[in-house]
């Protein structure tokens, strides 16, 4: 298999356009603003909280690379740490400064913003990446950060699926459809088990779909009819949505993930549209979108806090402000990619090689 480590410039942008999307849903849902007229993107026909599956389907898409690397004997522990290292120093971050704003929110309003109560094993659990999915019940410390949590679980899988699949000589492939089987079956049946939870089987469906997704392209490429197909479903799917809404009102999990999303996918990855996506810009716009995610629902407690400081009052349901928080959420986003995550994980990496040269003198 391929191994060659390129960067898709249209998914990054497609990363940002969801990012913000997030960005929306939570504000319309924190808020409980509805904006007649105008595109919602919570309460109304539509639930954009599916975006998750599509970052999920993105996550598996990209590990596709690192099957042979894990083949040729890369350590589980060698493994996790390079995804831990990558993610989760940013997590406790977030998650610290979240349950601080916390505590100044309660002691300035005197109640729990959003009803979330301060929890310090809820922090650690969030840093740790095994708030959701594993055997806690998900804290809710900075919440969408759950997201993370189940991408870590997804990724230990991944690896070990991989390696039996070398040992007893069979296609991995195989076992990424039994993944994608059983979280739709612990979604269908509503189960509730330690790493069989309803969050978890959402990346499960979707990471190792998003596996079996880059494998098809990879052998097949992107012929023109496949284009083509793509294209007819996207335009039809919208279609159906805009002109016929009460079609969105039931389950759409699997429909987006199955058809929807990977014909987004297909589109973007085509010769034509790289080549309209081709500066490195956009490769930021991919860093920065993961750190708008992470930074945006503590940005909720912490403009209330600062509203209130500054004696500013606001018309929170006028839709010119959900546009400036998602402007302030950007903004915070590179500050944070530039000026937090990157020498944070600049530190990280200096800390480990000192031990590692440490060890090799011993």
């Amino acid at each position: 298999m391929n191994e060659k480590n390129t960067r898709s410039y249209p998914l990054d942008f497609l990363k940002l356009l969801a990012t913000i999307a997030i960005v929306f849903h939570h504000f319309q849902q924190i808020n409980e603003v509805f904006y007649p007229n105008h595109i919602n993107f919570f309460g109304d026909w539509f639930y954009w909280g599916y975006l998750v599956e599509f970052f999920f389907i993105l996550s598996g898409y990209f590990m596709h690379k690192y099957i042979t690397k894990i083949q040729e004997e890369m350590s589980l522990s060698l493994w996790f740490a390079k995804r831990a290292k990558r993610l989760l120093p940013l997590v406790a971050v977030s998650a610290l400064v979240f349950e601080v704003l916390s505590l100044v929110y309660y002691i300035i309003f005197d109640k729990h913003w959003w009803g979330i109560r301060l929890t310090l094993w809820g922090t650690v659990l969030t840093s740790l990446g095994i708030q959701e999915g594993w055997v806690f019940v998900n804290p809710a410390v900075n919440s969408p950060t759950w997201y993370i949590s189940v991408l870590m679980l997804c990724y230990i899988i991944f690896y070990l699926l991989t390696r039996l699949a070398k040992k007893i000589n069979c296609s991995p492939l195989y076992l990424y459809i039994g993944m994608v089987l059983l979280g739709c079956a612990i979604k269908t049946y509503d189960i509730a088990l330690p790493f069989l939870t309803g969050q978890a089987a959402r990346g499960y469906y979707s990471f190792f779909f998003g596996l079996l997704l880059a494998h098809f392209i990879q052998c097949c490429g992107i012929p023109k009819r496949i284009a083509a197909v793509s294209t007819a479903i996207v335009a039809a799917l919208t279609a159906l949505f805009v002109f016929f809404p009460s079609a969105a009102e039931g389950e759409l999990a699997y429909l987006l993930t199955f058809m929807m999303f990977p014909a987004i996918i297909i589109l973007f990855e085509t010769t034509f549209v790289k080549r309209i996506f081709s500066h490195s810009f956009w490769g930021v716009c991919g860093a920065v979108s993961f750190n708008i995610y992470i930074w945006h629902v503590p940005l909720f407690p912490l403009l209330a806090i600062c509203l209130k400081l500054l004696n500013i009052s606001i018309e929170i349901s006028r839709i010119r402000y959900m546009y400036i928080f998602a402007l302030i959420a950007i903004a915070v986003g590179i500050i944070s990619h530039y000026f937090i995550e990157k020498p944070l994980n600049k530190f990280i990496y200096k800390q480990i090689d000192f031990f590692k040269s440490r060890e090799k003198i011993q």
